[in-house]
Parts: structure tokens; sequence; C-alpha cells
């Protein structure tokens, strides 16, 4: 399925029960009916996600979590380092 968000195409499908959701860079309809199409054809194929994306949708959710905090940890304050890993909290319980 395709729907137009800001003035361009997305594309959200799911395909061997993992859904796909992304920008597909056209403000066409019909150019991004094709892209639809061919995108699909090559998730079918195997060449739906990154390595690294494949490794880390297996992850735990306390593992994730960590590395999450970890990649963003340059780039935020020491605060809102703090205040996200206590948001995270709540969910390790429920996600364990």
């Amino acid at each position: 399925m395709i729907y137009k968000r800001g003035g361009y195409w997305h594309l959200d499908v799911t395909v061997h029960g993992v859904r796909y959701r992304e920008a597909l860079d056209t403000t066409d309809r019909r150019e991004a009916s094709m892209l639809e199409k061919k995108r699909v054809g090559e998730i079918q194929q195997g060449k739906g996600a990154s390595l690294t994306g494949r490794a880390f949708a297996r992850k735990s959710f306390g593992a994730a979590a960590d590395q999450f905090l970890e990649d963003r940890k340059p780039h935020i304050s020491e605060r809102t380092h703090q205040l996200e890993r206590n948001l995270l909290s709540p969910l390790r319980k429920v996600f364990w």
C-alpha cells in the first residue's frame, strides 16, 4: 500500500510477517506505484533489510535498548541520557 505524507509517497507493506515502511522519495503517484512494486520484489528476493538491520531486529529488548542508549550518548547531554535510561526502566520490566 502506498500513501501520501507531507507531499511525498510512502510504502507500507507486510511481507512474510515483517512490516516494511519507507519513503519512496517521489511526489508522483504513478512513479510511487512502480517503485512500490519494485521494492516489494526486492524484499521478496531477500534484499529487504541490511545485515545490521536484521541483526538489530533479532536482539532482545534489553540489548536493543542498551545499544540505542550507547549510540545516542555522544549526541546528547548527560542529563538527557539519564532521563532516557530512566524512561526505559518500566519498559524493560514489561518486555523482559
